[in-house]
């Protein structure tokens, strides 16, 4: 995946994209600690990984 092929698929800027999905992860993260044995949300592993992916080129 390339942010800038996201951004053009969504007709959105490059940054907005990053932004939005950085966003995402936060709030499945905040899930994930909130409501603990549920099997929504994304643990603090996940969350790493997807605050990696937002800041790849």
């Amino acid at each position: 995946m390339a942010w800038r092929q996201v951004a053009t698929a969504t007709g959105r800027e490059e940054r907005d994209a990053r932004r939005d999905y950085q966003i995402w992860a936060d709030d499945r993260y905040d899930l994930h600690r909130n409501y603990p044995g549920t099997t929504s949300g994304m643990t603090g592993e996940e969350h790493a990984q997807a605050t990696a992916r937002a800041a790849m080129p």
